[in-house]
């Protein structure tokens, strides 16, 4: 429903096609994790992580994603957001 989102979203990874892979990504306000999921396919051996601080949209981004846990959705409000310990693993 959020076409915009999602045509902005698209054009971000456009551009993000020829970044060298990074370790971790930090996707704030994820919403229904559309652009998280995408960044999961983009960079497959990244720590990707998605957080938004609304449980109806966190419980959203895990009812679509059928990756074993991957990309990681955290509910938490990115103002006081410390991070997922780089230890952490994907369930």
């Amino acid at each position: 429903v959020a076409h915009v989102q999602c045509e902005v979203a698209d054009r971000l990874l456009l551009s993000l096609a020829t970044v060298r892979r990074p370790e971790r990504v930090l996707d704030i306000g994820c919403g229904t994790g559309y652009l998280t999921r995408r960044l999961a396919d983009l960079w497959p051996h990244a720590w990707i992580e998605g957080v938004d601080f609304a449980p109806g949209m966190i419980d959203q981004a895990r009812h679509r994603t059928d990756r074993q846990g991957r990309p990681l959705f955290t509910l938490a409000d990115a103002t006081t957001f410390e991070g997922t310990p780089r230890h952490a693993t994907y369930d």
